[in-house]
């Protein structure tokens, strides 16, 4: 083994346990992170030479990789926002950098959050989601072509037509059995029109 080849050897196994070390730093600022998934340092033997046996010893090395299980289950979070989610077993979040933005992207953060104009937004990230029908059923089919940002905001506008109106009274004490009085009633529909029903 010639002393360069001493040296090459020592600095990558340094070089390699340096990586290790920023790794764990890395860990460490992140440990409050929602969603983040720790990284851990993989070790490997660089060999040197064509693998026969050789009496000057050629040198090897050390490569360090990180390896970081994104899929992992993390610890759910109570929140008093009602838009953070979590997802429990396997699956991503998908998001995309806009609302008319294709670039999807993956994430296992659920802290979503709605903007000014409804959407559910994560660190610029919109939430995506397929349209479904009033029953539930998806439409425009299950892929990712059809995903649309998530706008809470045409959610909580959706109302539902009046079927039924209670109204209590006092009718005269004096009044006969079976009698039939009529009054008339001011109602108002979602928008404010007032109208009169008898």
């Amino acid at each position: 083994m010639s002393i360069s080849g001493a040296l090459n050897s020592a600095v990558s196994a340094l070089n390699s346990q340096s990586s290790a070390l920023a790794m764990i730093a890395t860990n460490l600022a992140n440990s409050s992170t929602v969603g983040y998934k720790t990284v851990s340092a993989s070790f490997s033997t660089l060999l040197s030479g064509d693998g026969s046996k050789s009496a000057s010893g050629s040198s090897g090395g050390v490569k360090v990789a990180s390896l970081t299980n994104v899929g992992a289950q993390g610890l759910p979070m109570t929140s008093s926002v009602s838009t953070n989610m979590a997802i429990s077993g396997s699956g991503f979040f998908v998001v995309a950098s806009g609302p008319e933005a294709n670039d999807l992207k993956y994430t296992r953060n659920g802290e979503f959050a709605p903007d000014e104009q409804g959407y559910l937004v994560n660190n610029g990230q919109y939430l995506q989601g397929w349209p479904t029908d009033p029953s539930g059923n998806v439409v425009g089919g299950a892929n990712s072509g059809s995903l649309e940002a998530i706008d809470v905001d045409k959610f909580s506008t959706i109302a539902g037509a009046t079927t039924k109106v209670g109204m209590v009274a006092n009718l005269p004490a004096d009044a006969a059995i079976c009698t039939q009085y009529t009054s008339s009633l001011e109602i108002f529909d979602s928008l404010g029109t007032a109208a009169t029903t008898t």
